[in-house]
């Protein structure tokens, strides 16, 4: 599996045998950016083991990163709809 960002452009994966982008949804607010690769891939790695949808599970990482960001400092609460299936 290959996922490459590209700020807040089109994210391209390649995942098995099928390859192909994802448009990430829009951060509402970028407040500290320090924690934001750590934790897509958190997300990423949440949302792959759930439903092993590539493109899915980088939505969920998105998400997770846009909250992340949004909020000051690099361990920030999750909530629960943002990590569960």
């Amino acid at each position: 599996t290959v996922v490459v960002k590209n700020g807040d452009g089109e994210i391209h994966y390649t995942h098995g045998d099928v390859t192909g982008t994802v448009v990430p949804p829009v951060a509402k607010a970028v407040v500290d950016t320090t924690s934001a690769g750590d934790s897509f891939n958190a997300g990423f790695l949440v949302g792959i083991t759930q439903t092993g949808n590539a493109a899915d599970a980088i939505v969920k990482a998105a998400r997770v990163a846009g909250h992340c960001i949004s909020q000051k400092g690099a361990l920030v609460p999750l909530p629960q709809h943002l990590i569960g299936g």
